[in-house]
């Protein structure tokens, strides 16, 4: 139950600090730097929803 969701959360952490962190080196615009952390965090709500 919770234990696998706040797992699955601090992967999804890591994975999209990963992704920014290879992503801010091309300058990647701030509009989809921001529509993907939007999209992050709805993916953690529903993972902390089901």
């Amino acid at each position: 139950g919770l234990y696998v969701n706040a797992t699955s959360v601090e992967v999804i952490h890591y994975l999209w600090l990963g992704i920014l962190c290879f992503c801010l080196p091309f300058e990647l615009n701030m509009i989809q730097t921001l529509l993907f952390s939007i999209l992050t965090l709805g993916f953690c709500i529903l993972l902390f929803a089901m």
